[in-house]
């Protein structure tokens, strides 16, 4: 778009200061993209306008740091198995709400900034079995396969635990029909035992150290997860 003076020049027309000053308002306001004074609230820019700066005095040189990527990733190795039960819930196994943290699923991570910004994306796949306990010491959670998985975290420095229950529910389907939380893991050649989570989600974190976890809530007797990854990533600006 090419640019108009509020105020054209001629030959032979007094010169003003106002219309002066106008005209080079005017182009600093074009040349800018539009962007006025009013627009910076004070004439300053806050902290969190600016990315994080770290200075090395032996290079005497700065970095400004825009975010932080941490991440793990492990294969399907019985070596990298993490169990679950649900039995430490004595009679309410399969009603109330008991999350158990899943070994060795997340990472650390160390906010610098208020308010930044979290994405996290992690991948786990949760495997339920039979349980060949003798019928007379089967607990309410033989041969159930129910279970949620969600992402924690928790603050390091002041052992707040956050619950992030409130993302897309975690569903798995049997072969045909509807799943059913009474379904035998192995029965009716169904093969409902297993279970593949993929999510991403976002969320704001204010300053401090966090350790990051994947929790499952059993329903079953016995289940293990395995193929356990997760990448975190903060944005500062």
């Amino acid at each position: 778009m090419a640019y108009t003076q509020p105020s054209p020049y001629s030959d032979g027309t007094e010169l003003k200061t106002a219309d002066i000053q106008a005209n080079e308002e005017s182009l600093k306001v074009w040349v800018n993209q539009e962007i006025k004074t009013v627009d910076i609230d004070g004439l300053s820019l806050d902290r969190s306008d600016v990315a994080l700066g770290r200075f090395y005095p032996i290079e005497r040189s700065y970095t400004f740091e825009t975010g932080e990527v941490m991440g793990i990733a492990q294969d399907g190795s019985y070596l990298n198995r993490s169990y679950q039960t649900s039995t430490t819930k004595n009679n309410d196994q399969t009603s109330m709400v008991q999350w158990q943290d899943v070994a060795n699923s997340g990472v650390r991570l160390h906010c610098k900034q208020d308010g930044s910004r979290a994405i996290v994306t992690y991948y786990l796949m949760y495997t339920v079995e039979d349980n060949e306990a003798p019928a007379s010491s089967e607990g309410p959670g033989h041969g159930l396969w129910q279970n949620r998985i969600i992402l924690t975290y928790t603050n390091m420095e002041t052992g707040e635990k956050y619950y992030l229950t409130n993302l897309t529910e975690n569903y798995a389907f049997e072969g045909y029909g509807t799943s059913a939380d009474t379904k035998d893991p192995w029965g009716g050649g169904v093969l409902a035992n297993q279970r593949s989570i993929m999510v991403t989600t976002t969320f704001s974190m204010n300053k401090g150290t966090y350790n990051l976890t994947l929790s499952v809530d059993p329903h079953n007797e016995m289940a293990y997860t395995t193929v356990k990854s997760m990448t975190a990533e903060l944005f500062y600006v």
